[in-house]
Formats: structure tokens, C-alpha cells, sequence
């Protein structure tokens, strides 16, 4: 009996051990499962279009360029010290239209940004334009007489598809070129909206040649016949310099390119146009300045303008030619009290018109 009784107890404790080990089996396996739940619930809240970015990057396009006279945007002036500029970036600006222009859901964009002919050493800071305080992390540090200084910089945009750059110290020109931008959207959500291209209309004709305006802050440059060249360019900062030879004047020579004929039609000129940025001394003036024409047979004067020019500015010289010419180049003859006299340009430019148009 004794025996029997030992017998019926050890199966008891047996269950019992049996009973625990389930129990503790069923506990973890619901926990593994609570576990995958809440795994599969975050990854659905992190989906792309909700609370992520993602990127659209575009063939590129300039929404700003502050060197005047052929600035992009509105602003055809260096940012001074401890200046703040607003620049809209949603819808068509600069040459960011059309398919370039930034979409107005873009929540921040991706640019090259430039500055060039700082003045002192400086950063440059670029930031949404909604908020109220300039950010103290800079995105360009720039020096005087420093080449154009590059870098690659991502800034989100304020709910109204603006942002802001700031110059912290001295003058420096500024150029924007946006490479792409970042959307709420998810990638099929941006799929779903692209559609499929149609195919490609027939060519229509050439349209109507109309008025051109040539920048010639790049291109040869010669010396005038009785001087030595003493017209340089500083490729960059589109300036140039011509200095004089102890108040008896000095003579620079710089050709205008013209524009490529369209559909058949010639141009001819009608004006040019010089912008003066700084006078090299106080006795430093400008002149003179001669307009003619460079074909291989003859020399022609098209304008004489004996000005005296000591304040800096942009001057308008008109021309009404009346034939296309092989060349046409400016003079620009500097006088002043000293060897080192000269006055610096920021651009010089000219204005064309079809030939037909006369």
C-alpha cells in the first residue's frame, strides 16, 4: 500500500511539471507574437509619403545670379554685410520655369551654391525663410580675391516655398543652381502621377528673329594700335581693368561678338552698354570711348563719345547701324594724374536687331 501511495504521488508532480512547461511555452509564443504586431504596425507608419522625403533630382536650372547687368532673379546687386535675402523658390523663377520650376509641395531643395568677388573673408548661410533667427552654422566660407567658391548644399523650404541667405561680413555675389528637390510624396505616389510621354509633334517653323543681347564679359581681347593690351579680364568676376600712363591716356580694345544669324536673317547693332565698378584712383577717369567697325578692308567709326565719366554706374551708347558687319570692337581710353590710374568694369555688353527690322 505504502508503495502504491509513493506511485500515485510522483504522477501528480509529474502533471503538474507538464501543466508549467505549456503554460510557459503558450507565454513566450504570444510574445513573439505581440512582438511581430508592433513590428508590422511601425513599419506601416514609416512608409515613404508619411513622415520621409524622398528626392526628385532635375536637370538643373539657375534661380539666382546677382551679377548685374545680366543678373537671373531679381536682384542685380551684391548681398552686404549682415544681409539677409529672401529668395521665392516654388513656382517658375530665374530660369527654373516650366518642367525645371520647383513643384510648390517641395518641402526643401538641393543647389549649387556659389559666391564670387567677395570683398573680405565671410560664410554665407542659407536657411528656410520662415525662420527667425540666422542659423550660427555656416554652409560657404569665402575670402577676398578668392576664385568662385562652390559647395553643395541641401536647405528645406518654408511652408511658403521660400528660403533665405545670409552674408556675414563685407560684399559677395551670389549664384543658385538647383539640381533637385525633396517631396513628401512617396515613390508611387510619384509614379502613380507620372504619365506616359506622348510621342514627339512635328517641328513647327522657325519663328521671328527678334532683338539680342550679347554679355562680352568673356571673348578675345586685342590692344588698340597705339597702346600696348591693357584691357585684362578676370574671368570669374566679369571685371576689367585698363589703367593710364601719367595723364596722357591709355587705350583699350575689346571686340563684340555677335549673334549667329537666325533662319537666314542678319543683325546689326544698336547700342552698347558699359557698367563702371570702381575708379582705381581719385584723379582716374574715363575719356573717351569709340565704337568701330574691324573689317578687313576698312576701319569705320559708328559712334565718338568724348565723355568724362568719374562716377561709377552703367552707360548706354546708341549705335542704329544700318548693315551686318564682319567685326565690331569698343575703345575705351583712360586718362588720370598717374602710371597706376585705371577704372574697372563689371560688364560690357551690346544690343542687336534683325536687319529687316530697319
Amino acid at each position: 500500500a505504502l508503495v502504491a501511495t509513493q506511485m500515485m504521488e510522483r504522477m501528480w508532480l509529474f502533471k503538474v511539471l507538464i501543466r508549467s512547461i505549456i503554460c510557459v511555452a503558450t507565454s513566450a509564443l504570444l510574445g513573439v507574437a505581440a512582438t511581430l504586431i508592433a513590428t508590422n504596425a511601425w513599419s506601416a507608419i514609416a512608409a515613404p509619403g508619411d513622415i520621409d522625403s524622398t528626392f526628385v533630382p532635375t536637370a538643373g536650372c539657375r534661380i539666382v545670379d546677382t551679377r548685374g547687368p545680366d543678373n537671373i532673379g531679381p536682384r542685380s546687386t551684391p548681398l552686404g554685410p549682415d544681409e539677409t535675402y529672401e529668395i521665392t523658390i516654388h513656382g517658375d523663377h530665374g530660369e527654373c520655369t516650366g518642367p525645371l520650376a520647383t513643384p510648390r509641395d517641395a518641402t526643401g531643395i538641393a543647389a549649387n551654391v556659389t559666391a564670387v568677388g567677395a570683398t573680405t573673408s565671410s560664410n554665407i548661410r542659407l536657411f528656410p525663410a520662415n525662420l527667425t533667427e540666422v542659423p550660427l552654422l555656416s554652409n560657404l566660407n569665402v575670402s577676398a580675391g578668392a576664385p568662385p567658391t562652390p559647395n553643395k548644399v541641401d536647405v528645406q523650404v518654408s511652408p511658403d516655398g521660400k528660403i533665405k541667405a545670409y552674408n556675414f561680413r563685407g560684399n559677395v555675389h551670389l549664384i543658385i543652381d538647383i539640381v533637385g528637390y525633396y517631396t513628401a510624396s512617396s515613390l508611387n505616389e510619384l509614379a502613380a502621377t507620372a504619365g506616359t510621354p506622348g510621342p514627339q509633334g512635328p517641328a513647327g517653323p522657325a519663328g521671328p528673329a527678334g532683338v539680342v543681347t550679347m554679355n562680352h564679359g568673356f571673348g578675345p581681347v586685342l590692344p588698340d594700335h597705339a597702346s600696348p593690351a591693357v584691357l585684362t579680364f578676370y574671368g570669374d568676376s566679369t571685371k576689367v581693368t585698363t589703367p593710364s600712363a601719367n595723364g596722357s591716356g591709355r587705350t583699350a580694345h575689346i571686340t563684340l561678338d555677335r549673334p549667329t544669324s537666325i533662319a537666314g536673317v542678319d543683325y546689326v547693332l544698336d547700342e552698347v552698354r558699359y557698367c563702371i565698378m570702381t575708379f582705381v584712383n581719385a584723379n582716374s577717369k574715363l575719356t573717351q570711348v569709340r565704337v568701330r567697325t574691324s573689317d578687313p578692308t576698312s576701319i569705320t567709326t559708328l559712334a565718338f563719345d568724348p565723355v568724362d565719366v568719374t562716377t561709377k554706374g552703367c552707360y548706354d551708347i546708341p549705335i542704329n547701324d544700318t548693315q551686318p558687319r564682319e567685326g565690331i570692337g569698343v575703345a575705351f581710353t583712360v586718362s588720370g594724374s598717374n602710371a597706376r590710374d585705371g577704372v574697372t568694369f563689371t560688364s560690357v555688353s551690346s544690343t542687336w536687331s534683325p536687319l529687316p527690322s530697319r
